[in-house]
């Protein structure tokens, strides 16, 4: 018989130092309070950026208009995009819904039907808010302040703000990857079940038939039926496995089939004007150490929120210091919770499978981007946006990671000074827009109108 671990001790501790505020956060009003402040904000973005100014707006309403006033998918060609615009490249989902709320709004002025769309994709976001409160919660049930704190994390991250306040797919891809991993969380750590299995298959499926970025998710799905089977090796782990892949086939797969009947590929992509990162090098017109650093200071920098939203000078320079020093921090918490530990059947905590199979999501998603930047578009692809679907991965990371390393008062220090940093720079990059570069590139726009041509 052994006696308490290091590691027990010290989750023991981490609860011991959380309970004297657990009960603020366990009570509704505190998350009901992160709901509407999230609201609250990403309706201010939605309003303060003017009409087709937000990146690829218009080709994205380009898209939603063809479906809504055609009423079939267009015909996509490498160049240009084709019927639709470049965006056609894309899954129909996001669009046939807000083509659907585009036409029921037939009455009302161009500009407000636009608005009409941005303030449904902040609905998006709001249920981003409910699934990743679940998945916190799973992850820290008895630490209601870390479950907070990570909800905080994943919805007032600039970033979020961003791509749920306007209209484009990426809103409607993240919230699925985030319930993917919410259930392939439970599906680990849980006796197998049809249902939670077919809800699985059907986010996936769902994220898939809104944008390819979401694929990823197939692999947590993948992982945690492997965790599963180690515990529990029955037909019923494997039927509900077979369930879950066959139902995101049956929801997303015939998109793809449709691609590779009429295009004679599966994967479509408009072609970009300067190629791909590797296309520059062979061709002169980039050096591979260059493009290799573009890649990495852009993926890392722009991971948080849009480049260029942030003042230039000191604003910007303590607001990504802070970013940096957060991330540091994170790492260090997890490298120092990850010696001597070893995921197995004895030890599968919420905690630990989300770790785990969150950063296989995380590191696949990061691969798949680079696989696009560096073999299909150098132009697009050399941003952090794409990150945006796992971004619960990275809350989960910034916490989990804090508090492995910090306890007690230092713990609810930094963590009160980094959900703050988030609310400055978001109250930071507002400030910047109005005043900086909607006077810029949208010299005399009104509010809810659309800028002058």
């Amino acid at each position: 018989m052994t006696g308490p671990q290091p590691r027990d001790i010290a989750e023991s501790a981490s609860r011991m130092a959380t309970s004297t505020h657990g009960g603020v956060f366990s009570r509704r009003l505190i998350w009901w309070l992160l709901g509407l402040g999230y609201v609250g904000i990403a309706w201010a973005f939605s309003v303060i950026q003017p009409l087709g100014r937000t990146p690829d707006e218009p080709s994205h309403m380009e898209y939603v208009q063809f479906l809504a006033e055609r009423g079939r998918f267009p015909l996509w060609e490498p160049s240009g995009g084709g019927e639709a615009g470049y965006e056609s490249q894309h899954p129909p989902l996001y669009y046939a819904l807000m083509a659907g709320l585009y036409s029921a709004t037939r009455g009302l002025e161009e500009r407000w039907r636009w608005h009409v769309l941005r303030w449904a994709t902040i609905g998006l976001g709001c249920a981003l808010f409910v699934v990743s409160a679940r998945l916190f919660r799973r992850v820290w049930p008895r630490e209601p302040a870390l479950a907070w704190s990570a909800t905080a994390t994943a919805l007032l991250m600039p970033l979020t703000i961003l791509y749920t306040g306007y209209v484009n797919p990426d809103a409607l891809a993240q919230l699925c990857c985030a319930t993917a991993l919410w259930l392939a969380v439970e599906t680990a750590t849980s006796e197998p079940r049809f249902g939670r299995a077919l809800w699985l298959g059907a986010a996936i499926g769902l994220g898939c038939l809104a944008k390819l970025s979401a694929a990823p998710a197939l692999l947590a799905a993948l992982l945690a039926y492997r965790l599963q089977s180690r515990a529990n090796r029955s037909a019923e782990t494997r039927r509900s496995a077979g369930v879950t892949f066959g139902v995101w086939l049956a929801v997303c797969g015939w998109w793809y089939a449709r691609n590779a009947l009429l295009y004679g590929t599966p994967f479509i992509h408009t072609t970009a004007p300067y190629g791909s990162a590797l296309a520059n090098v062979l061709r002169g017109t980039g050096g591979l150490g260059f493009l290799a650093w573009l890649t990495l200071r852009e993926t890392y920098l722009s991971s948080w929120l849009q480049r260029g939203w942030l003042p230039a000078g000191w604003p910007e320079f303590a607001l990504y210091g802070l970013i940096i020093l957060a991330t540091v921090t994170a790492l260090a918490g997890l490298v120092r919770r990850a010696r001597g530990s070893r995921l197995s059947e004895q030890r599968r905590s919420p905690l630990d499978v989300a770790l785990h199979l969150g950063g296989w999501l995380l590191v696949s998603v990061i691969v798949g981007h680079q696989f696009a930047y560096w073999f299909a578009d150098v132009e697009f692809n050399a941003g952090g946006r794409y990150v945006l679907v796992a971004m619960p991965v990275i809350a989960l990371g910034i916490v989990a990671g804090t508090s492995a390393l910090l306890r007690g008062r230092w713990l609810r220090i930094a963590l009160a000074v980094w959900l703050l940093g988030l609310v400055v720079m978001n109250a930071a990059s507002a400030y910047n827009i109005l005043t900086v570069l909607n006077p810029r590139y949208a010299p005399g726009w009104q509010i809810f109108h659309f800028p002058p041509q």
